[in-house]
């Protein structure tokens, strides 16, 4: 049963899906929320959220979703999905799609490069961590995927 709804952020130039992170502090009765932006195409037929160009943004609730911080950028070509792990550690959790060349999308000798809609390459799944509330974020730790897979880059 949902009584009401606040709007976190919205403009019509970007695409923001799908869906966002969401992060509960009890300690602060503290809501966070990460939600990915990329400009929007769906006047074309696409979505963007796999675009390179996708930004990672953050804002902060105190009064139980009522009002928002002004939302503030995180991080740039990244995927959103942030998770709580302790009072005031959160993880960032992503991945990056990085843009090719026409001479990279034309050969088959490289495995996962994407077609449609841009061409592009899954540069990897990393974490990044941040101790102080989303003040800072520590380098990417990337992973290495899982024993026996071949990589896709």
């Amino acid at each position: 049963h949902i009584d009401s709804y606040h709007t976190v952020y919205k403009d019509p130039a970007y695409y923001c899906g799908p869906g966002p992170s969401v992060v509960h502090d009890p300690t602060e009765d503290r809501l966070t929320v990460c939600f990915r932006r990329v400009k929007s195409w769906l006047s074309d037929g696409l979505a963007g959220h796999w675009h390179p160009s996708t930004e990672t943004y953050i804002t902060h609730s105190t009064d139980l979703g009522q009002t928002w911080t002004a939302p503030r950028i995180l991080f740039g070509g990244w995927q959103a999905l942030s998770d709580s792990v302790a009072e005031g550690t959160l993880l960032h959790s992503s991945h990056r799609i990085e843009l090719v060349s026409e001479d990279i999308l034309a050969s088959t000798a490289i495995a996962g490069v994407m077609q449609n809609p841009w061409p592009g390459l899954h540069a990897g799944t990393a974490i990044h961590r941040s101790e102080d509330d989303s003040l800072t974020w520590s380098d990417p730790v990337w992973l290495s995927g899982l024993p026996d897979a071949v990589p896709l880059h």
